[in-house]
């Protein structure tokens, strides 16, 4: 019965570590820039994990995105990167052109 104890005592300990370094790193990451969002994808990512969430997401939308146009990349919205990823004018046709919303 004592080791079913500790067992437990140390799955707890484990989950309790990942689910700190889990909150940590969205902690970590900085605020999106923006307060004013044209896309709901960037919108919800901000919300849920600031630059990095939407870095990622937007990661993930540009693989699908080059199924459409190959030649499709970060630059083809965006005017510069980080830390403010200014985009161009015609971003938001591009981003609902490659099925975004």
């Amino acid at each position: 019965m004592a080791r079913f104890g500790l067992l437990s005592l140390a799955f707890a300990f484990v989950a309790t570590i990942a689910a700190t370094a889990l909150t940590a790193d969205a902690a970590d990451s900085p605020p999106c820039h923006r307060t004013k969002f044209e896309t709901k994808l960037v919108k919800d990512a901000c919300a849920a994990g600031g630059q990095k969430a939407a870095k990622d997401a937007m990661k993930k939308f540009l693989k699908e995105a080059k199924k459409k146009n190959a030649s499709a990349d970060c630059k083809t919205c965006h005017e510069k990167l980080a830390p403010n990823y200014e985009t161009k004018k015609d971003a938001v046709k591009h981003f609902k052109e490659y099925g975004g919303e």
